[in-house]
């Protein structure tokens, strides 16, 4: 089977339609001619003619009449917001420039592979979509509807690509490795955020033989599962590490990011002696490693630290 596109593939067209025009520069604007204008999204293509990113995840909106604001959603549907909105932070498919591309259906980008995405995926979803039926309301019924319409994204590209991925084919491959990344961590990240809407329950969904979970409860029994796998795969991981001085790697960012959540916990002003602590002159006599906030600051400054196990002990 063919991959799923990645972004390069349209990042040309994407870019020569996101370029100034006449209408959107700040000149003067020219005299009324009487015809109807069209926009991006609104413009008359081609049946096969491929769609730019930015136009397909406008049209996708467009479609959707109402779009609440985050003040108006329900309580469940703001944790959901929440924990999309930092799922769509991952590097590989933040909005500014994602490296795979899971934000529109697949044969909108790529009207070549229509047929042969069809025959696979009989369901199709995309983030563009499951975030527009969380906003547009009174079409997901819980916290669980709208995260296995987000798993559901990265599950279609694992089966889109796997045979793809059996052959050895470059793209595929890729997309497959992804899809299997984004799909656990989409996983781990819904059981965080969601943590308010978890039934107290011993039912569990672990991983099969090939290490996938493509639906799941958001119940207790899960979310430590889910801890206790990321323990032995995140902690045991090595950091991708640059040079002092140099921007943060995205692992160290998030090493970063984590320290900076500590500092900006509700009850901050009672946890001086864990960031800046004065030691007595003793101290070292009873503790062998004194540790605080800022020296752990320095040392990922540093570049001292191997793994996130290393941070985080």
């Amino acid at each position: 089977g063919k991959a799923a596109p990645r972004n390069s593939v349209s990042s040309g067209e994407s870019n020569r339609a996101a370029s100034p025009t006449a209408t959107n520069r700040r000149s003067k604007s020219p005299k009324p001619s009487g015809k109807k204008t069209t926009t991006p999204s609104t413009a008359t293509r081609k049946p096969n003619e491929p769609v730019p990113l930015h136009v397909a995840i406008a049209q996708i909106k467009e479609s959707f009449p109402v779009r609440r604001q985050y003040k108006l959603l329900e309580s469940w549907e703001g944790a959901c917001s929440r924990f999309f909105r930092e799922l769509m932070r991952h590097p590989w498919i933040s909005a500014a420039k994602p490296k795979f591309i899971f934000h529109v259906p697949v044969p909108v980008l790529f009207p070549a592979i229509k047929e042969a995405y069809a025959s696979k995926i009989k369901v199709p979803m995309d983030l563009t979509t499951a975030e527009a039926k969380l906003l547009s309301g009174g079409i997901y019924t819980d916290s669980k509807s709208f995260v296995d319409d987000v798993a559901l994204v990265f599950a279609n590209a694992i089966t889109f690509n796997r045979a793809g991925h059996d052959e050895g084919e470059p793209l595929s491959c890729a997309y497959f490795d992804a899809s299997r990344h984004l799909l656990r961590y989409t996983r781990w990240l819904s059981l965080e955020y969601l943590v308010a809407y978890l039934s107290d329950d011993d039912h569990t969904d672990p991983p099969t033989e090939e290490g996938l979970v493509t639906t799941w409860q958001l119940t207790k029994a899960n979310k430590k599962l889910a801890r206790d796998e990321m323990n032995s795969i995140v902690m045991k991981l090595m950091l991708d590490k640059s040079e002092e001085g140099d921007r943060y790697t995205w692992m160290e960012a998030e090493c970063e990011k984590l320290l900076k959540s500590l500092r900006h916990q509700s009850d901050l002003k009672y946890m001086h002696y864990f960031i800046q602590p004065n030691y007595p002159g003793d101290y070292t006599a009873f503790i062998s490693k004194p540790m605080d906030w800022e020296r752990v600051q320095k040392n990922l400054q540093s570049r001292r630290y191997e793994s996130f196990s290393g941070i985080a002990e």
